[in-house]
């Protein structure tokens, strides 16, 4: 069963732009692939320009394509220790740790990223099971989409409690 979710960004005029997500939204998933791999405010902005995903991993984007040269030195050998083998990425046949997009992987119509006028509009609107939201600050924070009355934390505060 999907653990729906909304991953989003404050943009610098307050609005968010946010995407939804599929699969494992909840806090000891996404959480903590966003406090680890999503720090970067422009990484953060990559992904949500993917539209639409099915998986969030630790990449946004796939490794480029790796020469003779390249695998047979340093760079290949450390691509093949992280994403375990380098080949096309799709969603039939995703390369471990990129995440995949049904636009870019899968083919399908680009569903762009809904628009919401503030965060207090944005934690408000309908986040699925689990709405997350990068802030101006650079901090994730996370509210849960089972109880309107849910406070919003930060996803550190969060994961935590849960130990």
């Amino acid at each position: 069963m999907a653990t729906r979710s909304r991953i989003g960004i404050v943009k610098e005029d307050g609005t968010v732009s946010s995407i939804y997500c599929h699969w494992d939204g909840y806090p000891e998933h996404h959480g903590k692939l966003l406090l680890s791999h999503y720090t970067d405010r422009e990484k953060v902005k990559a992904l949500i320009e993917l539209g639409s995903i099915s998986v969030l991993a630790q990449e946004v984007e796939p490794p480029s394509i790796l020469d003779e040269n390249d695998i047979a030195g340093k760079k290949g050998e450390n691509m093949l220790k992280r994403f375990g083998a380098i080949g096309t990425h799709s969603f039939d046949n995703p390369l471990p740790g990129v995440t995949v997009a049904y636009h870019r992987d899968r083919g399908e119509d680009y569903i762009e990223p809904r628009f919401n006028s503030s965060l207090e509009e944005y934690f408000l609107s309908d986040n699925e099971e689990y709405g997350y939201v990068f802030t101006l600050e650079g901090e994730w924070l996370v509210k849960s989409g089972y109880n309107e009355n849910a406070p919003i934390k930060p996803i550190a505060e969060v994961l935590a409690e849960e130990t």
